[in-house]
């Protein structure tokens, strides 16, 4: 697996993520993004491994070099994981909405591998569930919610090569 590792400031909320690759998928929830969640618009299409779920972000006071030193290990040592996305989802009680990667195994065990790094992270709220997040539709109408779940996606495999740090 790629490592798109560079230069951070772990003072700020700094996630580990894999990145999917440009596709007619990521287009698409780019495109639903710019129409719906103006906040997200310009976000990287990803599913986040660390920050969200699970674990927190990095711990700020984390050493820069010794966090991509190991994230790189984990990297070199886990093979690209191919996902499909069969569903539409959203987290309970909000309008976030997702989609359900398949299958979940391999992210679950690279969640795994960076939790047992000894790289530290803060607290997360949230069980590790992974996603890749479309859009926050809070300020659509009950209809629009009912559309988003019909909205017809490419489902098709990806193969994620990159993992990445954002902040």
């Amino acid at each position: 697996m790629h490592d798109g590792l560079s230069s951070m400031d772990f003072a700020r909320d700094t996630y580990i993520v894999l990145d999917l690759p440009r596709s007619e998928l990521t287009e698409t929830i780019l495109q639903i993004r710019r129409a719906a969640d103006v906040w997200r618009a310009n976000l990287p299409v990803e599913i986040t491994i660390t920050g969200s779920g699970g674990i927190g972000p990095i711990a700020a006071d984390e050493e820069e070099d010794a966090v991509f030193t190991r994230l790189a290990a984990i990297a070199l040592s886990t093979a690209p994981i191919a996902v499909s996305f069969n569903s539409v989802e959203h987290f309970a009680n909000t309008q976030l909405y997702h989609l359900r990667p398949e299958p979940e195994a391999p992210l679950l065990a690279l969640h795994d591998a960076v939790k047992m790094s000894s790289i530290r992270f803060g607290p997360s709220a949230f069980p590790f569930v992974p996603h890749c997040t479309i859009a926050n539709f809070a300020t659509l109408p009950v209809d629009g919610v009912e559309e988003m779940q019909r909205l017809p996606l490419p489902f098709n495999e990806i193969l994620l090569t990159s993992i990445s740090v954002y902040s």
